[in-house]
């Protein structure tokens, strides 16, 4: 049982780390104005990312 628990903890450290840098992506290409030609691409993977992460820590703390 203390498995599961330490793998829940886990999952969510690790999910919270993911979406801290989803996030990141986010915010830089945002304050560069899109001056990269990829800038639009890299948030819109950061924010598809991001969201992912949060239903999965949704998912975790609501069970």
């Amino acid at each position: 049982m203390s498995e599961l628990k330490g793998f829940k903890k886990f999952y969510f450290i690790f999910n919270l780390f993911i979406l801290a840098v989803a996030m990141g992506v986010i915010v830089v290409y945002t304050m560069n104005d899109f001056e990269t030609s990829n800038g639009v691409f890299y948030m819109l993977i950061g924010l598809i990312i991001a969201c992912g992460s949060i239903v999965r820590l949704y998912k975790l703390v609501k069970s």
